[in-house]
């Protein structure tokens, strides 16, 4: 599989001023009602077939090929199909030149919009880098910082640490929210490291009981002193007359 993929017939159903940026919406045709393929699709798929084409529109019809991060970019409760929507024409391989059968098949009015939409593909094919000046751009950098501040990184931090340099790119954004929009913040760490010593606590405690009651104090003491010292003291406090025991 590619690298990326294609939209098929991007800039045939869609259309921006290259001057704007990109874009805030997406064109959705009422002839899709009518188109048989369409129709064959779930509601599930033709919701992220959808989704698909709102991430495409970053890229002028141009999208990662990985079904792992798209769902995550796309924030999907499953991978999509992509070989089902590559086997309807809804998606296709991202090539510069198109197929013979679609360029004898196309009108001549779309075959020129083909044509145009191809050149300007191939500059995506260089990273594109960030307008800090387009509001649409800034929103995802932010989104992608904020994923970093969750682990305590930074845009720069993680430059460094990736050896990265200069203004993100798209694909430094991609990379970004692939790796920790689902990753575990520092603060989700730390709060199941707390509930696995409570845990652990809670079964050293219940132990602890089992002994003093069925061998005596002295079999409890002699517990508590081999374990570690994060539990130690609050064992000693949950033994029965733990004052006594801990003289």
């Amino acid at each position: 599989m590619t690298n990326y993929l294609r939209i098929h017939n991007w800039p045939r159903w869609q259309s921006y001023r290259s001057d704007r940026g990109q874009p805030p919406w997406i064109k959705l045709h009422r002839s899709l009602m009518r188109n048989p393929e369409w129709v064959s699709l779930t509601d599930a798929q033709r919701g992220q077939l959808i989704a698909l084409w709102l991430l495409a529109a970053d890229r002028d019809g141009v999208i990662l090929a990985s079904p792992c991060l798209l769902k995550k970019l796309c924030f999907m409760d499953t991978e999509p199909d992509i070989e089902l929507f590559t086997s309807l024409n809804f998606i296709e391989p991202d090539v510069i030149v198109a197929s013979s059968w679609r360029q004898s098949d196309a009108p001549e009015e779309s075959r020129g919009e083909e044509r145009r939409g191809e050149r300007e593909k191939r500059k995506s094919l260089t990273p594109s880098v960030f307008d800090q000046s387009d509001p649409a751009t800034k929103k995802q950098t932010a989104f992608a910082d904020s994923c970093l501040k969750k682990h305590g990184l930074t845009i720069s931090s993680w430059q460094q640490a990736t050896g990265k340099e200069g203004r993100l790119t798209s694909q430094d954004v991609d990379e970004i929210l692939a790796t920790y929009i689902e990753a575990p913040s520092k603060a989700d760490k730390a709060a199941q490291k707390t509930a696995a010593k409570a845990e652990e606590f809670k079964a050293l405690k219940a132990r602890m009981i089992e002994l003093y009651h069925a061998d005596g104090k002295a079999e409890a003491i002699e517990f508590i002193d081999n374990q570690d010292e994060r539990f130690r003291s609050g064992l000693i406090t949950n033994l029965p007359n733990g004052k006594e025991a801990n003289k």
